[in-house]
């Protein structure tokens, strides 16, 4: 739950649903936001927008890396859209919805610009975390940074760069380094599971371990 008081001294209050660790709802006093993704995966896929006069379905873009690009409604009118952006994922956005989705689990903060990324916070204007690394020195000297190729590789809970490669060995590896740090900082048990993409290329998902709920 968020609450923001504005200057006015209005006071409004967000609730969030949570899939393990998705995001997967957000809602108002007005109005009330789905998201759903692809199974086992941080890739969305579509979005229902319900407020009290009328329900509204969108299905998702993305690109390869599962960043989305458009979001466009069940009568093909295109109601947010951007181009990509190596470090920011997005940019030059417009459409008449607002659409906080960035890299895969990344969610755009508006107050302060920044990524809500599970562990940590990235700021999209240095392309690195402002938060250090949960597991400190033990994951290497750079606590700040984030993917080596922002291009081709994602990092859905803040805690180890995955690369979206061809070779399920790379993967493999991967799974087994972001599941290590995930006991070591004491979060969620990562389960890997691979998957091929309409590129036809192997990506690591994470397996998300407990129901939805409310905080």
């Amino acid at each position: 739950m968020v609450s923001l008081t504005h200057t006015n001294g209005t006071t409004a209050t967000t609730h969030f649903g949570w899939d393990g660790d998705r995001i997967v709802r957000e809602k108002s006093d007005s109005q009330s936001t789905t998201t759903i993704y692809e199974p086992s995966r941080f890739v969305p896929i579509l979005r229902i927008d319900d407020t009290q006069q009328v329900q509204m379905m969108s299905a998702f873009i993305t690109d390869a890396l599962g960043t989305p690009m458009q979001l466009v409604a069940a009568n093909g009118e295109t109601k947010w859209q951007a181009q990509p952006d190596d470090w920011a994922a997005v940019k030059n956005m417009s459409g008449s919805t607002s659409q906080p989705i960035r890299f895969q689990d990344q969610w755009h903060d508006e107050e302060s610009g920044l990524y809500y990324n599970r562990h940590r916070y990235y700021d999209p204007q240095q392309g690195r975390y402002i938060s250090q690394d949960p597991i400190g020195l033990s994951g290497g000297t750079n606590l700040y940074g984030y993917v080596t190729n922002p291009a081709g590789a994602v990092d859905p809970l803040g805690l180890e760069g995955l690369k979206l490669c061809a070779q399920e060995g790379s993967a493999a590896g991967g799974a087994a380094a972001l599941a290590s740090r995930a006991v070591a900082i004491g979060g969620r048990a990562a389960i890997p599971t691979w998957a091929s993409n309409p590129w036809g290329a192997i990506v690591l998902a994470m397996m998300p371990t407990t129901s939805p709920h409310l905080q």
